[in-house]
């Protein structure tokens, strides 16, 4: 039988609902922001932002935190963070090139107050002679300043130089001219951190990947190396304003975390008659979340007709797939290479009917969302979606998806931002939690029994859930303004809203049940006790309706602890109606 059993007086608490995968609620493009709260997306027009989020991030409790577009950070009101002691509280400089992954945040693992950003900014120059090249650079976004409530900005550089803050390769600094500086994390094998990816790409058919440990020791600037020989051509070569010739990447992880893909972009433009010409190859590598080493290249697509100016992809769902964009949206399958990549756009590519779909990413629903620049239709003023993703054969885009209320996405270096990956608790048979939360959200399973001993502060929240029983001791205390929900689910690494059935039980801390009447265990099997929570001296009418609002029992107590056994009721939310002289409460309770 699975009990949640309460023992314990509680403060007032209001419930809140707070969903998985909370930190990705939020896309800030331009003026219209997507809350992911719900499925498709609500769109809101945010009337004093105009602002674009490459990478934007959300609190715990679903709410707009801050957003960025690599070169200036905007906290939840859309007003530009302040970085103490910088002139223009800037994170980027000199972005003269398109830059195709220009900002990811990844959340402190230690410390709920603190935020990594990590840009890929172009030449910084400080004085005449002091010139790092071309580099990763990262900030830390920082909440726990009470001068700063809305957020302030941390530059981790010490030296006169200012250069501590650029990623190096454990001596050197990674220097690739222009725009070769593709960024993403994903996180490791023990869900307690991340790994950061970076990548120097050499012209001699040597690539070298870079895996920044992040733990909740903070963010380690040396580096697991990875070389992978392979027989991609990048290329750098510049003659200004005539001809330029240079190399882009995306880099991406399967939904397993498990593969890496790269899209190596290679461009050639003749500026004086206004040309540009692309292609593009598509890589795989594995990836050890735990050792944060690549191995085995394998090139999937070498230019083909098909992907050949592609400009960004990702994922199925299954990990099998990967979605091109490239005008049109082709589809390859990696199980089957040998199968040409199929274009699955409702409408054929050509200059008088232009798709223009520039970029692709996965949502927190595991939606695939397609953004276009093509002012036809007023298609770059949705966002459209890949429908059936798992399916080679049988996936379709869906236009006009979600409505940006009229507004366009902006031209230009404008990507949808990265999903980041939300660590979830490790799972064990059975927990006893004893630390007390102070501030965000503490998330606890178990594949059996939870014991909770522990104190919820105010505006603090706590969700935890167990297979079979979760016991609220007397030791556990949730106090006025805290969100406490607790259900019974196995090691679900799921943490959102659960739909009540015989599997799934969903307990919410009635009112009733802190400021005095009780029942438990709840869910029950129609047994159980009602504890009015101190002695009663007074009659009390006790009657419990179904549903549908029919009485199916009804007695009168003096006693403080009423047993009650219905064991032929049928499953189902009751409620029980508890009246007498100056008294009356309400609580429910699910028979299984």
């Amino acid at each position: 039988m699975k009990k949640v059993y309460f023992y314990v007086m509680l403060s007032f608490l209001a419930i809140n609902t707070i969903v998985a995968q909370e930190i990705n609620n939020h896309w800030q493009l331009g003026t219209s922001d997507l809350n992911f709260g719900t499925n498709p997306p609500a769109v809101t027009t945010v009337a004093n932002s105009g602002q674009y989020g490459n990478a934007s991030i959300s609190d715990d409790s679903g709410n707009l935190l801050f957003y960025t577009d690599g070169l200036k950070i905007w906290n939840k009101n859309h007003q530009v963070m302040i970085m103490p002691l910088s002139f223009d509280n800037s994170i980027g400089v000199l972005q003269g090139f398109i830059q195709p992954q220009p900002v990811v945040i990844v959340p402190h693992p230690g410390n709920k107050n603190q935020f990594f950003v990590f840009t890929t900014c172009n030449e910084v120059m400080i004085g005449a002679s002091t010139y790092p090249g071309y580099s990763y650079r990262y900030y830390i976004v920082d909440f726990g300043d009470v001068q700063y409530p809305l957020g302030k900005i941390i530059n981790p550089s010490s030296a006169p130089t200012g250069y501590q803050n650029i990623l190096t390769d454990g001596g050197n600094y990674i220097q690739f001219d222009y725009i070769f500086r593709p960024i993403i994390c994903v996180k490791n094998s023990t869900n307690d951190g991340y790994f950061l990816i970076g990548q120097r790409a050499f012209s001699g058919g040597q690539t070298e990947f870079f895996s920044y440990k992040i733990t909740a020791n903070g963010f380690n600037p040396v580096p697991v190396k990875s070389i992978i020989t392979n027989d991609i051509s990048y290329t750098n070569s510049q003659t200004e304003g005539t001809f330029q010739k240079y190399s882009s990447a995306v880099i991406k992880f399967s939904p397993d975390n498990l593969k890496m893909g790269e899209l190596v972009i290679n461009k050639t433009s003749i500026s004086g008659s206004n040309t540009t010409y692309s292609s593009s190859k598509f890589f795989t590598l594995n990836f050890n979340n735990t050792t944060g080493v690549f191995s085995n290249f394998i090139l999937v697509e070498d230019n083909s007709t098909a992907i050949g100016a592609s400009v960004d992809f990702d994922f199925s769902s299954d990990s099998q797939k990967v979605y091109f964009v490239h005008g049109n949206i082709y589809v390859k399958d990696l199980m089957n290479s040998a199968i040409p990549a199929r274009n699955l756009s409702d409408i054929t590519n050509s200059a008088s009917i232009p798709n223009n779909f520039d970029h692709i990413q996965r949502d927190k629903n595991n939606n695939i969302l397609v953004s276009s620049s093509s002012s036809y239709l007023n298609r770059n003023s949705y966002i459209h979606k890949i429908d059936n993703q798992d399916s080679f054969s049988g996936s379709s885009l869906i236009l006009n998806h979600i409505s940006l209320n009229g507004y366009a996405i902006p031209s230009g270096n404008y990507t949808l931002p990265q999903l980041i990956p939300a660590l979830t608790p490790p799972c064990l048979n059975n927990s006893v939690i004893t630390s007390n939360v102070v501030s965000g959200t503490d998330r606890k399973q178990a594949s059996n029994n939870i014991t909770a001993l522990n104190k919820i502060s105010n505006g603090a929240n706590a969700f935890y859930h167990a297979g079979n029983s979760i016991v609220l001791t007397s030791g556990f205390n949730a106090v006025s303004g805290s969100n406490v929900k607790v259900y019974i689910e196995g090691c679900s690494n799921n943490f959102g809203k659960m739909v009540s059935n015989s599997e799934k039980e969903e307990i919410t801390l009635e009112k009733s049940e802190i400021d005095g009447a009780r029942l438990y265990p709840n869910p029950n099997n129609g047994n159980f006790v009602i504890n009015l929570g101190k002695e009663n001296k007074k009659e009390i009418n006790i009657a419990i309706y179904n549903i549908l609002g029919k009485l199916v029992y009804t007695r009168v107590s003096k006693d403080s602890v009423v047993e009650v056994n219905l064991p032929d009721l049928s499953s189902g939310l009751y409620i029980i109606k508890l009246v007498g002289d100056n008294y009356n409460e309400t609580i429910k309770f699910l028979k299984q």
